[in-house]
């Protein structure tokens, strides 16, 4: 556990002390500024809509974490680990890393601005709604971004496809009107009304079946990654 955390921990130095932590920062910034940028809403709306938007940028970061480490140092850190299984969990385990500031930044943001209304509800209990929002959408946005990596893809044009491709994918068909097929992917705005209307066994089910859909698509990359090593 020790060696993946260690290996996890050099990633995200990697990726945090390069310029390509800074588009998706600036990104998150922009998007936030005009989210929140009018009346007051309540904190499912105000979390449920940053969580969605934000949803490609969390892929971006993820992948943007996975291409950080070059081609040969990759092979040295998977000889130094020892095992596959302990190279693809540091890899998710650092891109995962990538989300966390990004969430707490859209979890203070409205506040500032005081874009939240809160109503009935306390402060303390709107943060952890968010927060459960904004790590439902985190999740399979990061399985997308190792999907798309280039370990995976092997190249950049491949690479941008498949995360543009996924995310696309994944906000059209969660918003389409036929509920077959709206199955095959996260329903993170179905989840957002289900917190809204107060369905709480709607809103579990939904966040079981993004973990679930996020499990698959990770464990397709952990048999590509081992394929292509």
């Amino acid at each position: 556990m020790s060696q993946v955390v260690a290996l996890a921990r050099m990633r995200f130095g990697g990726y945090a002390r390069s310029q390509r932590v800074l588009a998706p920062v600036i990104a998150t910034l922009c998007i936030l500024g005009v989210l929140h940028n009018g009346s007051p809403s309540t904190a499912t709306e105000a979390y449920g809509f940053s969580a969605i938007i934000l949803f490609g940028v969390f892929g971006w970061q993820a992948k943007l974490a996975f291409d950080t480490e070059p081609d040969s140092q990759r092979q040295l850190s998977f000889l130094a680990v020892g095992s596959p299984r302990r190279d693809v969990a540091a890899g998710l385990l650092s891109a995962a890393a990538t989300a966390i500031p990004t969430i707490l930044v859209a979890l203070v943001a409205p506040w500032l601005v005081g874009a939240i209304a809160v109503g009935d509800s306390s402060v303390g209990a709107a943060v952890l709604l968010g927060l459960w929002l904004h790590v439902t959408a985190a999740i399979p946005a990061i399985a997308i971004g190792a999907i798309a990596s280039r370990p995976i893809t092997r190249t950049r044009g491949w690479g941008v496809t498949a995360l543009v491709g996924g995310t696309v994918l994944v906000l059209v068909l969660g918003v389409a009107n036929a509920p077959g097929i709206r199955w095959l992917v996260p329903q993170l705005l179905g989840l957002m009304r289900s917190a809204q209307r107060g369905d709480v066994v709607v809103a579990l089910l939904l966040t079981v079946h993004a973990l679930v859909w996020s499990g698959l698509l990770f464990l397709g990359y952990f048999g590509l990654r081992n394929r292509r090593r």
